[in-house]
C-alpha cells in the first residue's frame, strides 16, 4: 500500500513539473506578444497583468 502511494505521489509531482512547464511557455509567448506591442503600441496592459498572473502560477505551483 505504502509503495503504490509513494509511485502516485511521483506521478503527481511529474504531473505538477508538466504543468510548469506549460506554463513557462505560456510565459514565454506572452512574453513576445508583449515585447511586439510594445514597439507597436508603447505598452499593453493586459499582457502585462497575464505575464504577472503566470509568473505567480509558476511560482505557486513550484
Amino acid at each position: 500500500m505504502e509503495k503504490t502511494f509513494r509511485k502516485s505521489n511521483l506521478i503527481k509531482a511529474y504531473e505538477r513539473k508538466l504543468q510548469v512547464k506549460d506554463a513557462l511557455d505560456i510565459l514565454r509567448q506572452i512574453k513576445k506578444t508583449w515585447l511586439a506591442s510594445n514597439r507597436n503600441a508603447g505598452g499593453c496592459l493586459s499582457c502585462t497583468y497575464a505575464s504577472r498572473k503566470y509568473t505567480t502560477l509558476v511560482i505557486l505551483s513550484d
